[in-house]
């Protein structure tokens, strides 16, 4: 598969679906004369329902079960809209490159067994070698996956387009391109508020000299995602664009206790790195705090005749009216009994474990491009997000076990990937999907 991806000679607009002879089994103008003929069959050409479904109601290109193309003319006038040119050797050689690397991956990630039921239906997939010992033109994949009749061939070539399609959203997505300026800039700007305390004490938050700090169980980075890891997320979510993806970049606090979150979170609004006017609303997950009984047992105790709060060290129990400094805050805060949510809020990640329990911010730093990286040579600006996750160090630690483990997540975002992409193959072989 390493070959040249070579220029088609006899797929030119002029050429294509045209009059004459008709060519050898197997060719692009052959796929293309007898679809013309089965959709002959259909009589006046009909309005494509299915994607115009997919436009109106929001459904994602990947879960479309016909494509709306009739002939090679109409492929290669659609991979010219979506931005290719087969005739353009530098087009031809970046296409053939992105659709080596999706056999690869579709070869080594989504066939990839990983429970032993995976055997009856993944393990007894094949790639037709009509797709592994020469390289597909991308005209004649479209070509395959648009007949009316559904084949065998024609749903491997389905499922490899699906793949392709998420490769090209990698490749030309700014935010892959400043990935790691963006991480560089964004984990600086934290530096002077984290300070790791010797003997394994854990990591205090803060500037050093303010009275606003708080000792924290730990800090963790997130490594930049991997572009197969990138590839088995995107094909998981509906959208299924790199758009869409804001945790390329994150940081994960951990506290002694759930209270410490609302003190992290207010030590990292004060130092302007938690920017609320910044927030993305729609990104934040919290199946850990219940802000509002943190609220209202606040405001409870300040109550006359509500039970005070127990003491430290043979202190005065301090009520909200009494508090005069950020360490009485603390003790104070850490003191009421607030019970966590039952379950996760409605708009969640549907991979994560129902035990799952943490909160999800998601901010958007103003990134400043470097001269060498902007374009016109100028410094530019743009608005890159990045995810602070929050959780006490107990439930730090269940999430690590059983369902709600990383390993488990990940596994769960693959097989709904590899349903995704494999589920039509599956279930025309009459194979149980994964």
């Amino acid at each position: 598969m390493a070959a040249a991806f070579s220029t088609p000679t006899s797929h030119s607009p002029s050429h294509v679906g045209g009059q004459g002879a008709t060519p050898p089994t197997g060719s692009l103008s052959h796929l293309s004369h007898a679809m013309a003929q089965a959709y002959s069959t259909v009589g006046a050409r009909v309005l494509p329902w299915e994607t115009l479904s997919a436009l109106v109601q929001g459904e994602s290109v990947i879960d479309l079960n016909s494509l709306p193309l009739r002939t090679a003319q109409e492929a290669y006038r659609f991979v010219k809209g979506y931005g290719y040119d087969v005739h353009h050797p530098a087009d031809v050689q970046a296409l053939g490159q992105l659709l080596d690397d999706s056999l690869v991956f579709l070869e080594q990630h989504l066939l990839r067994c990983t429970r032993p039921e995976d055997e009856a239906t993944l393990g007894r997939l094949r790639l037709p070698t009509r797709l592994t010992q020469k390289r597909p033109d991308v005209l004649e994949l479209l070509m395959l996956a648009a007949q009316p009749k559904k084949t065998e061939l024609s749903l491997w070539s389905c499922a490899l387009l699906k793949i392709l399609h998420t490769q090209v959203h990698i490749e030309h997505t700014a935010k892959i391109q400043y990935a790691a300026t963006a991480q560089q800039q964004i984990l600086q700007q934290y530096q002077p508020v984290l300070e790791v305390l010797p003997h394994n004490q854990g990591v205090r938050l803060g500037k050093k000299g303010s009275p606003k700090q708080l000792v924290l169980a730990g800090v963790e980075t997130k490594r930049l995602k991997t572009r197969e890891s990138l590839l088995i997320k995107l094909l998981s979510k509906k959208a299924n664009v790199i758009e869409e993806i804001d945790d390329l970049i994150g940081l994960r606090f951990i506290t002694h206790q759930p209270a410490d979150i609302l003190l992290a979170l207010d030590i990292l609004m004060d130092n302007q790195l938690i920017l609320f006017s910044n927030v993305n609303p729609n990104r934040s997950r919290n199946s850990l705090i219940a802000l509002e009984d943190f609220e209202q047992a606040w405001e409870a105790s300040a109550h006359p005749n509500a039970p005070a709060p127990p003491s430290d060290g043979g202190e005065s129990p301090l009520l909200p009216t009494a508090i005069h400094t950020w360490q009485h805050l603390v003790r104070h805060l850490q003191s009421l009994a607030v019970a966590h949510p039952n379950a996760q809020f409605s708009q969640h990640n549907p991979h994560s474990a129902e035990a799952y329990r943490s909160l999800h911010i998601t901010c958007r730093h103003l990134l400043r491009l470097p001269n060498n990286q902007a374009v016109g040579g100028h410094d530019e600006r743009l608005f890159f997000p990045y995810e602070l996750q929050f959780v006490d160090a107990t439930h730090y630690q269940q999430n690590q076990e059983g369902e709600g483990d990383h390993a488990h997540y990940k596994d769960r975002q693959l097989r709904r990937s590899q349903r995704r992409v494999l589920g039509p193959l599956l279930h025309f072989l009459g194979w149980n999907e994964t």
